[in-house]
């Protein structure tokens, strides 16, 4: 909520969805944000993940989104089961610690301490809640059912980071920075004992199930395995480097810790190690399955949820992604609802073309290449300018209609970027020591600047001089733009990240770290205003000059009035530091985006609401798979259907009306032998029935494996590239779907049941989606009766 009247309101939120279903069993699209960790209940029922808007509950059997429970105004940072799994507790940024009842999830019990919570414990009977908070040395233990607080578990002498109960719930175990395990009596709350050998902080504890051992990890990955009857460390496993994200993780006999390759599982018992889970990267967390089949993978980097195979290594599922934190946004120069943004996922570097009002938008894959720069927009807003990979990171110029590469500028260690808004110069910087000064139309090089560490660039808005943070000696220095001599310097101690010209070219503003923005008169140099506004890692100037919005890391979109220095408004919507900030051409929208992997939007008071056009029936979308090969989607809209059959199978009774609540884009045709041809070749895999050597058909003999049979060789026909891809399992198609999301930056999956049937129906009520009688069934389609024999 604004904290005050002004100029603009808070209009919506754009970003990663995922289907959830809601208590009056309609499936709903909700906003996701940044994952921040996951964990199975004990009964293997759920699995619990939680992220920026708070925790969803998946089906383990359907691998739905059956619940989710929110009620804190930050990241959740902490989550934790009963031993029963009927209670969830989880913990926030927001300093609220809030007990859940699963089946309903519903907010049983609230309480707030005095800073963000690092860890979080339930009791196994579901009594009890343990804390860890940040800032502080001491346990808290909570009431679970009244939220009264019980005591302080103090002995500590630095910040904690993490808490857990035993499993019969006697004990407490808590991890601090003092670099000490502590274990406390939980209904005494005395010292039981002190546990040293660490030589970082302790960053992460975990029971094992009997209760007769306690893993402990600090940041490096060392993880400690303690005997409980003698106080001592009995083994010690190998440092994974640093990483502050734990995949500490007890089974019934297996325990998961980060290893230098991915994630590792252990046998503490025999002393030796079972398995190594491949991953790229760091930023993981993880979660055994209670039967320890399954391993859950949570990446913090890449806003992913994987399950892999405990006895095989290999990937079996992985979730609906979550949204990740934006690397740069700009509004178009000439047209105020097309947002430009960059975000990065697992697949690598997108560039988003959203339509802010319809939140329609165009996916450009950028490769792999994890540059950090701004994208810029070219004046007539046809064309924008963006790093993407070939051989190595290249500045390249694409085209905003068509989607499509224009041409190559630049190649080599790249890095931030900057267009002059005539067009006629390109600035950009090279090798961390050079900033690099180069003709937009032909990319020839104009000038060559030697600079220390460039962290960002900016034009002025006449082209004439060229700014650059030197992190070097932390200096925003100016060059003029033709030839490269500089002009003037401005210091810059503790630069928060970004600086911006007025409209006019008159001002320069600069965020702090822990000071006020800063606002130099380029005229007068001596000149510099301040604002109040410490941590402004967002900085941008209104059109018209008027205003400064500033986006600090207290998750806070400010507006401020230039000529009193005055705050305006205050916005805190947001649930994770604020990074980018955009104007639209016209002013009239102010675009912000986080960490927490949203980006919000805010309106000018009185500006008309623009009618979100409704999607007509039939529109298609063709999404690009590379190497030629496309793949059209036709929308479907919203609307209810009777589902189901009196005449079929009995899980298919009774017939009963269903809501489809919002449109969704279905293949024009089926996956063809080019598409799935084209994913082969690409990732080289092998379906089910080529490795088994044996394919599933319906033959005289009735339907049954088939040896030699698959994709490549069905029985007695042959296909084309255009023809239907057959004999693929659900395993292949899954795969299948993973590639195209990756390839293409849109979530590609299977139609639900209710999803596949409400199409083929399309508004029909006859028996059949054509017809009343089987005798018709051929007039619109062909049935295996009438193709088994022949070609």
């Amino acid at each position: 909520m604004a904290e005050r009247a002004g100029p603009f309101a808070f209009w919506k939120f754009v970003g990663q969805k995922i289907p959830v279903l809601g208590p009056d069993g309609k499936t709903q699209d909700l906003l996701t944000g940044r994952l921040t960790g996951g964990k199975y209940s004990p009964n293997g029922k759920y699995l619990a993940v939680a992220h920026t808007f708070g925790v969803d509950l998946w089906d383990t059997q359907t691998w739905a989104v059956v619940r989710r429970l929110d009620g804190h105004t930050a990241d959740v940072t902490a989550i934790d089961f009963s031993a029963d799994g009927a209670k969830l507790v989880s913990g926030g940024g927001d300093k609220a610690t809030i007990v859940w009842d699963v089946s309903s999830g519903k907010s049983l019990c609230k309480f707030v301490g005095a800073s963000e919570i690092m860890g979080v414990a339930i009791s196994p009977d579901g009594t009890r809640v343990a804390t860890a908070e940040l800032y502080q040395d001491k346990v808290r233990v909570w009431n679970a059912e009244s939220g009264k607080h019980i005591r302080f578990l103090q002995g500590h002498t630095d910040r904690l980071r993490a808490v857990a109960f035993s499993p019969d719930g006697a004990r407490i175990a808590s991890g601090s920075e003092d670099k000490t395990v502590r274990l406390w009596g939980t209904e005494s709350g005395a010292k039981l004992a002190r546990l040293e050998g660490h030589t970082q902080a302790v960053s992460a504890v975990a029971f094992s199930p009997k209760g007769n051992l306690l893993a402990s990890e600090q940041p490096n990955g060392t993880v400690h395995i303690w005997d409980l009857k003698t106080g001592k460390a009995v083994q010690a496993l190998k440092p994974a480097g640093r990483d502050d994200a734990s995949a500490l993780s007890f089974g019934p006999s297996l325990l998961s810790f980060r290893s230098p390759a991915g994630i590792k599982l252990y046998a503490p018992d025999k002393r030796q190690d079972v398995l190594e889970v491949k991953l790229g990267g760091p930023g993981y967390r993880a979660s055994l399955s209670p039967d320890e089949s399954a391993l859950a993978v949570i990446s913090l980097r890449l806003a992913t949820v994987a399950l892999y195979d405990v006895k095989t290594g290999k990937e079996i599922r992985q979730l609906a992604p979550y949204g990740q934190p934006h690397g740069g946004i700009r509004f178009s120069p000439t047209d105020p609802r097309l947002l430009l943004s960059r975000s990065s996922g697992p697949a690598g570097v997108f560039y988003r073309l959203l339509d802010v009002d319809s939140e329609k938008e165009v996916v450009l894959r950028a490769g792999t290449s994890w540059v950090n720069h701004r994208p810029a927009f070219t004046r007539d807003g046809k064309q924008f300018v963006g790093v993407r990979w070939g051989r190595a990171p290249q500045i390249v110029v694409w085209d905003i209609h068509t989607a499509s590469f224009v041409r190559t500028l630049a190649e080599g260690n790249v890095g931030h970027l900057a267009l002059s808004a005539d067009n006629s110069r390109l600035a950009y910087q090279l090798d961390d020591k050079l900033v690099r000064v180069c003709d937009f139309k032909d990319g020839r090089t104009l000038v060559e600047i030697k600079v220390n560490k460039v962290r960002e660039l900016d034009f002025s808005p006449d082209g004439k001089l060229l700014a650059g943070f030197s992190g070097g000696d932390e200096t925003i220095r100016l060059w003029d733009a033709a030839s490269g001599r500089e002009v003037r310097s401005l210091t810059a101690k503790e630069f928060a990240g970004e600086f911006v010209f007025s409209p006019d070219g008159r001002l320069l503003a600069c965020g702090v770290c822990a000071g006020p923005v800063r606002i130099w008169n380029l005229e007068r140099p001596e000149e510099c205003q301040t604002l109040k506004a410490p941590y402004a890692f967002a900085l941008a100037f209104s059109p018209d000059g008027q205003w400064l919005a500033t986006g600090d890391s207290g998750n806070m979109v400010g507006l401020w009035d230039l000529k009193t220095g005055r705050q305006l408004q205050a916005f805190r919507e947001h649930r994770d530091h604020v990074k980018h900030l955009s104007f639209s051409c016209d002013g009239q929208i102010l675009a912000s985006a986080s960490d927490d992997g949203m980006i919000g939007l805010w309106r000018r008071a009185g500006a008309p609401k623009p009618e979100t056009p409704t999607p007509k029936t039939g529109e298609v979308r063709t999404l690009d798979l590379g190497g030629g090969v496309k793949m059209e989607l036709v929308l479907v809209p919203a609307g209810e259907f009777m589902m189901g059959s009196n005449d079929g199978a009995p899980n298919e009774r009774p017939v009963h009306k269903v809501r489809i609540s919002a449109p969704f884009y279905m293949g024009k045709h089926e996956v063809t032998v080019g598409q799935f041809k084209r994913f082969v070749a690409a990732t080289q895999y092998q379906t089910e029935a080529e490795r088994f050597n044996n394919g599933w058909m319906n033959t005289e003999r009735g339907w049954g494996p088939v040896p030699g049979v698959n994709w490549r060789t069905p029985v007695k026909f042959t296909q084309a590239d255009d023809h239907p891809v057959c004999v693929v399992s659900w395993t292949d198609i899954q795969e299948f779907c993973k590639w195209a999301s990756k390839q293409t930056g849109q979530t590609v999956r299977l139609p639900t049941e209710a999803q596949w049937e409400y199409a083929c129906r399309a508004g029909t009520t006859t028996r059949f989606n054509t017809t009343d009688s089987d005798a018709d069934l051929p007039e619109a389609a062909w049935l295996w009766f009438g193709t088994r024999n022949s070609e």
